[in-house]
């Protein structure tokens, strides 16, 4: 909805849920209770929001997917929620008349076929990574934590912390995915890869490295990725404990931003006409360990979810040369992890 931008509080009080604010003046619009929320997004028409749940009070021992209608004032109304199938359910993608949920803890994939209104109708699989890397506790076993279409639409990419690589799955909109993967980028050891994105002109792909400290950008080119570059997002003289989480563009895609958890801020980099990334600033995230970080749709706004400090910190943000983003104000609530807008 318009003038709105939301944020998913992933806590198990009753506070946890998500959170709806206005564009205009920053205040709290609406929330809607639902405990160990992890990850939103919209459904394409911007109709629905849905909710990956890290921990189910549901369904005990399990993660969970939920589905929202988004009513006219913002306000979501509970649609219907299935098992994930897995622990630590974290991130959503949606695809034709299917979605996609990674199960972190479990090492799993789990797809969901969904009614024509948008509501689940079935787990319709689930598939169980196995492999490790050579981080000696992060990456014993698999740990799925990333889905995110291909530029083309033909193939989902699931990014495996644990087992150190990305997995490229041929899916079809109205038949789901194809167990075996196509494809399989292994990634540079122990880095740790968590999330990836696209550029808009379908031949870049960006992937922040959670224990890596750095994004790497590879060549996206019939169905395979080339590795180009890999960028640290902290300052030279910083050596205390830090890992890696959002990743996101500037609207125009004219900058790439990366958080840092531990150093606690915000890197800022410039992508070349050749694509490849300069670290032009890093700005402090006002809060304690960056979970998330988005521009808000038509506005002048950016939000920082600190996951730590409880607080979902707000920017400004002007963009000549540079990006500057200017601190303007924060706001409690419980384990910020997800901004959508």
């Amino acid at each position: 909805m318009n003038g709105l931008f939301y944020a998913a509080a992933c806590s198990s009080c009753d506070r946890g849920g998500i959170y709806a604010f206005s564009t205009k003046d920053l205040s709290q619009v609406e929330f809607t209770p639902y405990p160990e929320v992890s990850y939103i997004i919209f459904s394409p028409d911007r109709s629905l929001i849905y909710a990956a749940i890290r921990d189910s009070k549901k369904f005990p021992g399990d993660g969970e997917v939920a589905v929202f209608s988004v009513e006219n004032n913002g306000k979501l109304k509970f649609i219907n929620s299935l098992p994930a199938g897995g622990l630590s359910s974290c991130h959503v993608a949606v695809n034709g008349s299917y979605l996609y949920c990674p199960n972190y803890v479990s090492g799993t994939l789990a797809e969901f076929r969904l009614s024509p209104d948008g509501s689940l109708e079935t787990r319709s699989m689930l598939i169980q990574h196995t492999g490790s890397s050579i981080h000696p506790t992060r990456q014993t076993e698999a740990h799925t934590h990333c889905v995110c279409m291909t530029p083309e639409g033909n193939q989902l990419a699931v990014v495996d912390l644990g087992c150190n690589k990305i997995f490229f799955y041929n899916v079809d909109p109205a038949n789901g995915i194809n167990p075996d993967p196509a494809y399989i980028c292994e990634c540079e050891p122990g880095i740790g890869p968590r999330h990836i994105i696209f550029n808009s002109a379908g031949n870049t792909a960006y992937v922040i490295n959670e224990l890596g400290n750095s994004i790497s950008v590879f060549a996206w080119a019939n169905g395979e990725m080339t590795h180009r570059q890999t960028i640290s997002t902290l300052p030279r003289e910083f050596s205390k404990q830090n890992t890696c989480a959002a990743i996101r563009f500037s609207p125009d895609e004219s900058f790439l931003i990366g958080t840092n958890r531990g150093h606690d801020s915000i890197a800022i980099f410039k992508i070349g006409t050749d694509n490849l990334l300069k670290l032009e600033q890093i700005v402090s995230s006002e809060g304690i360990s960056p979970r998330d970080f988005d521009f808000i749709r038509d506005s002048a706004i950016a939000a920082a979810g600190n996951e730590t400090s409880n607080t979902l910190n707000l920017f400004t943000w002007q963009q000549n040369e540079q990006l500057e983003l200017l601190p303007s104000q924060s706001v409690t609530i419980p384990r910020p992890l997800c901004v959508l807008s």
